[in-house]
């Protein structure tokens, strides 16, 4: 699914104020009655639609009306569980435990973010349009950084034994090179720190309220 964000950008001078304060995920609002489920369901909904707190969207939807429009349709198309990159869901990552008995927690956020990359929507290069369609999105992260991502994302020490012997006749030294493939993660530093002045905008903008 493709959007033309023309239209938002002509309502670009727009005040925040345009709308009335209304409910921030702009949904339905729920019976009081509602069960569990669907209360839990909702809010998982609220986490990937975007959100006006994410850095990035004052720069692609300009104002208010945009915004709500934009939680509108994503809401109802059949994207509505594709992670949208401008929700808050997208910004910073959870960490686990210091040690696992066998999963380092890098690793695990590392293939975590793997799988949210594929249901994350992403913006054009121009900034005109975004992308929410499956397909597009898994084409577009392929095509992209998900090599990358995949080959140093994968702990090797499960296949193959802890120790590596010095060079001899029995040596497994050459298991040293797969052993270097996490360094790969360099070139997404300019993602990291994307990731940090976002997050740093967020903390900023809370304490400043």
């Amino acid at each position: 699914m493709m959007i033309d964000l023309n239209i938002s950008r002509k309502q670009g001078n727009l005040h925040i104020c345009d709308l009335p304060k209304s409910s921030d995920s702009n949904l339905p609002k729920l019976p009081p009655n509602a069960k569990f489920y669907s209360r839990w369901r909702r809010s998982l909904q609220k986490l990937v639609l975007v959100s006006a707190r994410h850095p990035l969207t004052r720069s692609v939807l300009r104002s208010q009306a945009a915004i709500a429009f934009e939680k509108r349709r994503h809401a109802k198309s059949p994207y509505r569980w594709m992670i949208h990159p401008c929700s808050m869901l997208r910004i910073g990552k959870s960490s686990g435990p210091e040690r696992w008995h066998i999963v380092y927690p890098a690793y695990a956020v590392c293939i975590v973010d793997i799988l949210l990359n594929f249901m994350t929507g992403f913006i054009s290069s121009d900034g005109y349009e975004i992308f929410l369609d499956a397909t597009l999105t898994t084409r577009h992260y392929v095509k992209g950084y998900f090599f990358v991502d995949l080959v140093s994302s994968v702990p090797y020490t499960w296949f193959h034994p802890l120790r590596i012997l010095p060079p001899g006749p029995d040596s497994n030294s050459a298991l040293l090179i797969v052993e270097f493939l996490p360094i790969l993660k360099i070139i997404r530093m300019p993602t990291l720190r994307r990731n940090i002045q976002h997050i740093n905008i967020v903390i900023r903008n809370k304490i400043t309220k």
